[in-house]
């Protein structure tokens, strides 16, 4: 993509889970702007182009000196943009990676940005999502607020757990917004930003540790944990004032962003100040505010893992089709045979009929979050516009991150082919992958990002496949069985996929967590008879699965049989080795069946 409309892209300066931004050109204007094209994948949903034009409008109409102005918005080729101005500068992510800030440099930085807030509080507007990669500051050091109401255009009214996170980033969400009930109010925009100001003050997060959906109950349930105990100079009154802004109940906070910085900033006059030293503190250099960064959930783990041991045997990757009734959409992609794979599975599974019936689970106490995981870090992968990309793979034919970086490029096109020749490409480059299993999942990612969920879905499958019974398996459930759920978990998913899917797989003796994703798309596209039996084949090959208890219950909740229900959730809750993601959705289904 070359020309946007009445601008000339230049260059890729950001991408996340809903938009990717460009830097791009106004010739007759003679300046460079910000475009944030949202992904295709965004805007499926017959609602969004409404609400997409409701929210610009809103947002474009906020002028203040620390906001970053909404010049435009409109489609390219279908793909609705914004047009913002261009900050040419660092985000406060990126500062805080270098090192803490001085406080009077912090002060400087902070008040405009409450003042920001309280603006656009006063128009009626939230923010959603602020965190320090959205606090931008110039080459003079003039900070910005940017990105006010994108996270409501991507989903709206929906509950967090259930809706891929997109509204509020994980380490910045406030327990209203994580709990995805009610009225969101100014109160969890200020929640977010007495995250920041906690950051800010501390060096880190104040929940950090687990998965996004364990950091995301930390939010709910549990204490904050004193400032003065991660940095002993905290001074008192400043430790006051952050454990009142972030109150777990909204009414407890303070009323303004303003009112909340001048306390802070009373709370740090003087020798306070110079308590709270700023080589005491580190900036917090992690964050989720894009989906593919993962969370590693010990402290400077390592960013390879061990290769799994693997004995060679052949699979299908699996039936990616998707039919519409519509006809300007039709996707259809071949069945495609990757031959000579080598696999990581070393468990043994026991042939049971697939009309086999599924008892109740049974209640058990909630068990004890399990020891924290060695993650799997992504492959870093290159953004390079399509031609290049292919001149890249000819010249590095066997670079399998040459393969990603065709894959990315292709997966970025509109044309229904390239999406076919990006699935392939992924395929020829996993026959050169050191690390077959990191090589899938940067490959769901890249899916995923360019909202190409059939794509990410298969991908995803095919890493817990090759993970299963290797050490990496624990570590596959939370990477690619959370993405895979959430995914499946989307009623828009093409119901075709998963019929011919679910049929191989079953016979086949798949893995019994891909089995229970498979089962989680059925239930939500009224299948249950499939549901079931693919169900039945995963817990006969492994009955303690907290997955397949997750979606067990899901069936049976569909079928109205709650007390059944309850109890299949209360058996993940009890199960010492079930992933966060599940311990979360667990509860939150339990919660909403009391409810």
């Amino acid at each position: 993509m070359e020309q946007v409309g009445a601008y000339e892209i230049n260059a890729v300066v950001g991408r996340g889970g809903m938009a990717t931004v460009y830097k791009a050109y106004h010739r007759r204007l003679n300046r460079y702007v910000a475009i944030k094209m949202i992904h295709q994948g965004m805007h499926n949903d017959p609602a969004f182009r409404g609400r997409f034009e409701r929210e610009a409008q809103i947002v474009a109409q906020l002028e203040h000196p620390h906001i970053v102005p909404v010049y435009d918005f409109s489609e390219h080729e279908g793909n609705p943009y914004l047009v913002m101005k261009y900050i040419e500068g660092r985000s406060l992510k990126d500062i805080l990676s270098a090192g803490a800030l001085a406080i009077g440099d912090m002060v400087k930085i902070i008040k405009p940005i409450a003042a920001a807030i309280d603006y656009a509080h006063s128009q009626g507007v939230l923010h959603r999502d602020i965190k320090p990669s959205n606090i931008l500051l110039d080459k003079t050091g003039v900070p910005y607020l940017s990105d006010f109401g994108l996270a409501r255009l991507a989903q709206a009214n929906e509950s967090t757990l259930s809706a891929d996170m997109v509204i509020g980033t994980p380490f910045y969400i406030s327990p209203e917004q994580a709990l995805g009930k009610g009225e969101v109010t100014a109160s969890a925009d200020l929640y977010s930003f007495g995250v920041v100001l906690y950051e800010l003050i501390t060096g880190k997060v104040p929940y950090s540790d687990g998965t996004p959906y364990s950091i995301i109950h930390d939010h709910i349930y549990r204490e904050l944990p004193l400032p003065s105990a991660i940095n002993p100079n905290v001074p008192k009154a400043a430790e006051a004032v952050l454990l009142r802004a972030l109150a777990k109940d909204p009414t407890d906070r303070y009323p303004t962003a303003a009112v909340l910085v001048g306390e802070l900033e009373t709370a740090l006059a003087g020798e306070n100040s110079l308590a709270l030293r700023q080589e005491a503190r580190h900036g917090a250099n992690e964050t989720l505010a894009k989906p593919r960064a993962l969370l590693p959930v010990e402290a400077n783990v390592a960013t390879t893992i061990e290769k799994a041991a693997r004995a060679p045997k052949q699979r299908s990757w699996g039936l990616i089709a998707a039919i519409s009734v519509i006809a300007v959409l039709v996707l259809v992609i071949a069945g495609l045979l990757i031959r000579g794979r080598l696999l990581a599975r070393n468990a043994t599974t026991t042939e049971v009929s697939t009309s086999t019936e599924i008892g109740a689970g049974t209640s058990a106490p909630v068990a004890t979050r399990p020891p924290p995981l060695r993650l799997i870090t992504l492959y870093d992968v290159p953004t390079l516009r399509l031609p290049e990309a292919r001149t890249n793979l000819t010249s590095n034919p066997t670079d399998p991150l040459a393969y990603l970086t065709l894959a990315r490029a292709l997966m970025e096109q509109r044309r229904i082919t390239s999406q076919t020749e990006a699935l392939q490409t992924v395929v020829d480059g996993l026959a050169y992958a050191d690390d077959p299993v990191r090589y899938a999942l940067t490959a769901g990612q890249l899916a995923q990002d360019t909202g190409r969920q059939e794509i990410a879905f298969e991908i995803y499958l095919e890493a817990i496949r090759r993970a299963e019974g290797t050490d990496l398996y624990p570590a596959i459930r939370e990477q690619a069985g959370a993405p895979a759920y959430r995914i499946a978990s989307d009623e828009t998913f093409p119901r075709v996929v998963i019929m011919a899917e679910v049929t191989r797989a079953v016979e086949a003796e798949d893995s019994p967590l891909a089995l229970s994703l498979l089962a989680r798309v059925l239930i939500e596209n009224g299948n249950a008879e499939l549901a079931n039996a693919a169900l039945g084949r995963a817990l006969t090959q492994n009955s303690a699965l907290a997955e397949a208890h997750l979606v067990l219950g899901e069936l049976y909740a569909q079928q109205n049989r709650a007390g059944d229900a309850r109890a299949e959730w209360q058996a993940v809750l009890a199960s010492p080795d079930a992933p966060g993601w599940a311990r979360q959705r667990a509860s939150a289904l339990l919660q909403s069946a009391v409810q």
